[in-house]
């Protein structure tokens, strides 16, 4: 294999696999927003923002954390090569690059994720319909996983595109992680639910760990046995 086909497969995956987890944070911050003061709400956006790591270049268009440019920033801002909008379309760049290495299905569902997810931000995603936009995306971005596990032989190519995908679920695991292990040391009213949204289903890829012999485990994350300080307050 070409070392340009691996980095074009290698890319394409990370870049499908950080759009979505992009859209996994905004969703996060979103409901934890949601249940804030208003006052608030501008702490949990400014938390999305630093783990997506485009805080700097957030504040250069910006001056506050009102939820709304946030939105706009992250999904839809072509200037942002960190939006969704952006890796989307750099994931398709690089699909078109390698279109021999991939099937036809995986290349197609690549390409119609970009072409659905261009018209759906082709203008600002209201509050009301921001629900329905992430989930789209994250439907998408499934599409495109199940066309590559359901049509890809087992070989080098398979290979690469998930290492791309691993590397980046690592990558972003850690930055969730740096941002909230602050707000559980310090104790914050808010440590318990930022820990549960940001470990489950709303910022997380929905892959469950598994015991012996691929037995789903069944137990909940608790923020409290990896943090002492939780445990002697009793949170």
């Amino acid at each position: 294999m070409l070392g340009r086909t691996a980095g074009g497969l290698f890319w394409m995956s990370r870049y499908l696999e950080r759009s979505e987890n992009t859209a996994r944070l905004v969703d996060a911050g979103f409901h934890l927003a949601l249940t804030r003061p208003s006052e608030a709400a501008p702490d949990e956006w400014a938390s999305v923002l630093s783990t997506s790591d485009a805080d700097d270049a957030y504040k250069e268009r910006y001056d506050d954390y009102e939820g709304l440019h946030v939105v706009d920033f992250l999904l839809r801002d072509t200037t942002n090569p960190g939006s969704v909008l952006s890796m989307v379309h750099q994931a398709r760049e690089n699909a078109r690059q390698v279109r021999t290495a991939l099937t036809r299905e995986a290349f197609e569902a690549t390409n119609e994720a970009w072409m659905t997810l261009r018209d759906l931000l082709a203008k600002p995603v209201s509050e009301r319909d921001l629900p329905s936009a992430l989930n789209m995306i994250r439907q998408q971005s499934a599409l495109v996983r199940g066309a590559i596990h359901g049509t890809m032989l087992r070989n080098d190519v398979y290979n690469f595109l998930r290492i791309g995908t691993f590397l980046e679920r690592a990558d972003n695991t850690a930055r969730i992680l740096d941002v909230n292990i602050t707000c559980c040391c310090l104790l914050s009213p808010m440590s318990a639910q930022r820990w549960t949204m940001c470990s489950g289903r709303k910022s997380c890829a929905p892959y469950p760990p598994t015991g012996p012999g691929g037995r789903i485990r069944r137990a909940g994350f608790s923020p409290t046995a990896h943090c002492p300080a939780l445990r002697r307050h009793g949170r």
